[in-house]
């Protein structure tokens, strides 16, 4: 078992990831052509480009802040999940007021099209530093447990849509949903389990995570 607490485990969960992500693409690329493919690729990078600009380095400074014993652990976690949340509501808010002007540039698509995206960049400032923290804390298992079930989920779960139905590419999107919404519950359980209930938020603590993070 020291296999998996081990730096290894980190490579073999990234080599790992990018099978998933080759075949998951060619699966894609397939089943919905060049339009379907553009389509999940722009939900993609959407979604990364708005977890980019609001999750501001909260993950690193939190595996920092734990590695060096700057600040509890559980604040740290209770900071991340208070302001993943906020922050995310704020996002989703904000793009969906706004998404005439952005319409333009995102190939016309509507509100609901790109709502996978949305949703995906609000489950990601949960996923995201949650999964950092755990390695910080030393489970590098459960990390790589975290991020191998959602890409491999999602790729299992797609190849049994396509197989057993007529799937359509929005649906294929909603499945993207689904399996970053199942990584992100099964980060903040193992965090929980390893810190406790992430119910001690600290504005002393996110104070100092914004002046390490600036």
């Amino acid at each position: 078992m020291r296999f998996f607490e081990s730096t290894i485990a980190i490579i073999a969960t990234q080599i790992l990831g990018l099978v998933s992500v080759f075949f998951l693409n060619l699966l894609i690329a397939r089943n919905f052509g060049e339009a379907g493919k553009g389509y999940i690729s722009l939900l993609i990078y959407l979604a990364e480009i708005l977890y980019a600009f609001s999750n501001l380095a909260l993950g690193f400074t939190g595996q920092y802040f734990i590695s060096k014993g700057l600040a509890p652990p559980r604040k740290l976690f209770s900071n991340v999940f208070v302001y993943s949340l906020s922050a995310g509501i704020l996002v989703v808010g904000f793009f969906a007021l706004t998404h005439s002007f952005w319409s333009g540039y995102l190939q016309d698509l509507s509100l609901k099209e790109l709502l996978p995206a949305l949703l995906v960049a609000l489950l990601l400032l949960i996923y995201e530093p949650c999964s950092q923290m755990l390695i910080a804390l030393g489970k590098i298992g459960k990390r790589s447990a975290v991020v191998l079930s959602q890409n491999y989920l999602m790729l299992f779960s797609l190849m049994i849509l396509v197989w057993a139905t007529t799937c359509q590419v929005q649906q294929a999107a909603w499945l993207y949903v689904a399996t970053y919404g199942v990584g992100a519950l099964l980060a903040v359980v193992f965090l929980t389990r390893e810190v406790g209930a992430p119910n001690q938020p600290s504005a002393e603590v996110f104070k100092s995570s914004m002046k390490y993070g600036g």
